[in-house]
């Protein structure tokens, strides 16, 4: 054999034993995957936004144009709601009634319930809003049972929505009930005097009104105008509120109080809502966070500034991250959540 024979044997072997001894000296370690570090990329979701809807039903009786009295809220009321509307008419649909009936002024004594709303619930609706105030008048008794009752026809596009409310707009208390118990019942004119059934309080019947409207998934929120008749019905508007779902009534005796108390009313009942995918926020929906204007607001279950659940697949927005939405034309929101 030559000696290039001998030469690449050896050179075969030593390079053999090279292997074998850093085999030996380094073994094979095995990889934990789960300890690789994978990039992660933030979970991201759409909110939508809900258009409440809210129907004004507006008191029309003659107490609430009354001089004789002292009770003079019926322009007052009616430059509030315009207001009200044209302030929010672009995020929230508006619709307009009255109480009593309009066509039952040629008969007395005017307890016609509202039949049918005066202006659909729509958004931008504050030209027909304004043309209907101009063209009513008061007059009649205070029907709000019935009047309430009629009033969800005109929502029930927002019902399924949880976002549909009424406003009632009285400065007294319900009557027009004939079939009450007369003389001896609680007296609502405000002479002190009843000379029939029909001026007796028809609270029952209203709280059972209201209590429905509120079993439906219509909330209803009071605004009592109570200057001319003091506190003495203030209990009995109270009670309405509470029927209705929201608690205490909104007391107003200043004409001039009216506007800015429903306006912030209104800003507080309705704006604000998103549907959510409730899976998304089931981990931790307290790292869950949303970006309005350019700002980043966290979940604040004092709903003071930020948004919180209100439902497994509804958030609110509240405070400064409320007013950057309203009249912005945000129709939907991207939520973040950080990898799990």
């Amino acid at each position: 054999m030559t000696m290039d024979f001998y030469v690449n044997r050896l050179a075969v072997l030593s390079a053999a034993f090279l292997f074998a001894s850093c085999y030996q000296s380094y073994p094979r370690i095995a990889v934990d995957e789960d300890a690789v570090d994978i990039p992660c990329t933030p979970r991201v979701t759409e909110a939508r936004r809900i258009t409440p809807g809210v129907f004004v039903l507006l008191d029309r009786s003659r107490s609430m144009d009354y001089p004789d009295y002292g009770l003079l809220y019926w322009e007052p009321a009616c430059e509030a709601i315009e207001g009200v509307v044209e302030e929010l008419q672009e995020d929230v649909a508006f619709g307009l009634g009255y109480f009593p009936d309009e066509a039952c002024d040629a008969y007395e004594p005017n307890c016609c319930g509202m039949s049918e709303a005066a202006v659909p619930v729509r958004l931008a609706n504050l030209g027909p809003i304004r043309a209907s105030l101009d063209a009513t008048y008061v007059d009649g008794g205070t029907p709000t049972a019935p009047s309430v009752t009629a009033s969800l026809g005109s929502l029930t596009s927002y019902i399924d929505l949880g976002a549909a409310f009424i406003m009632l707009v009285t400065d007294g208390v319900p009557n027009c009930n004939d079939s009450l118990s007369h003389p001896g019942c609680v007296c609502t004119n405000p002479s002190g005097v009843c000379d029939n059934a029909t001026q007796c309080l028809d609270d029952t019947r209203t709280y059972d009104a209201l209590r429905a409207a509120r079993d439906a998934g219509v909330l209803v929120y009071v605004v009592g105008l109570v200057g001319g008749s003091g506190t003495s019905w203030t209990e009995v508007m109270h009670a309405m509120a509470d029927a209705g779902g929201t608690g205490e009534a909104t007391l107003v005796s200043d004409p001039e109080d009216i506007l800015p108390v429903m306006s912030e009313l209104a800003r507080h009942v309705t704006p604000c809502l998103f549907d959510v995918d409730r899976d998304f926020f089931e981990d931790d929906p307290d790292s869950v966070t949303f970006e309005v204007g350019g700002v980043t607001w966290s979940r604040d279950p004092a709903r003071l500034a930020g948004w919180d659940l209100v439902a497994p697949d509804r958030i609110r927005f509240f405070g400064a991250p409320c007013d950057d939405i309203l009249g912005s034309g945000i129709a939907w929101l991207d939520g973040t959540a950080p990898c799990i």
